[in-house]
């Protein structure tokens, strides 16, 4: 009778790769959550300034973050935005009918997302500058964004920053550009609900 050997202990590099598959399997239920989160966030509003709200409340628990820009594109004036939210260290305004900044014309442009681990030392070989807003006498470090597309079209843009340089990274982005997809379709159901409004309220003016 022989004895039995002992359970083989897993080699190094099958260490690396489990530990590498939970750690996937982590931010895969990461993503879900905040998804589910921010879409909850997103319904039942109809304008885009309650649904930028509700997002960037959400972000605030989900980024590392100093300032938010979410903005929505005008479709009769290009390079302008309808509307924008603009939240610099927890001090929000809103505005409509501003122009589109440099960054944000790039992400509409290429319809690509943007990570700048450090802005200040990036920007300069890119050939852009980015407008302040907030807070003038600091500068943003950290900055993602990304279009908001539906489909083939970029209804607007999101940006998230921070003041310390190196808080993201392409996990970062890859989150942000899910949210993205999120806002997008909850602002095209809020357009479709002021047309079904409108709608409705020319209808009784005809009756």
């Amino acid at each position: 009778m022989h004895e039995s050997a002992a359970p083989a202990k897993p080699t190094a590099a099958l260490e690396h790769a489990l530990a590498h598959l939970h750690k996937q399997a982590e931010r895969d239920r990461r993503a879900l959550l905040v998804l589910y989160t921010v879409s909850l966030a997103c319904s039942g509003h109809t304008t885009p300034r309650a649904i930028f709200e509700a997002v960037e409340r959400e972000l605030r628990a989900i980024f590392a973050s100093d300032a938010c820009y979410i903005a929505l594109c005008d479709t009769r004036h290009a390079g302008a935005f309808r509307a924008a939210l603009l939240v610099d260290e927890g001090v929000s305004e809103y505005a409509e009918h501003t122009p589109s900044g440099t960054l944000t014309g790039l992400l509409l442009r290429d319809r690509a997302p943007l990570l700048f681990h450090d802005l200040a030392a990036e920007q300069g070989p890119l050939g852009v500058t980015a407008e302040p807003f907030g807070n003038l006498q600091k500068a943003s470090r950290a900055w993602m964004g990304v279009p908001l597309m539906l489909g083939e079209h970029a209804l607007g843009v999101i940006s998230v920053q921070s003041y310390t340089p190196g808080v993201y990274d392409p996990t970062d982005l890859d989150l942000l550009q899910r949210v993205g997809h999120v806002i997008a379709v909850a602002l095209e159901n809020a357009n479709l609900v002021q047309q079904q409004r409108t709608l409705g309220a020319l209808s009784l003016i005809h009756i």
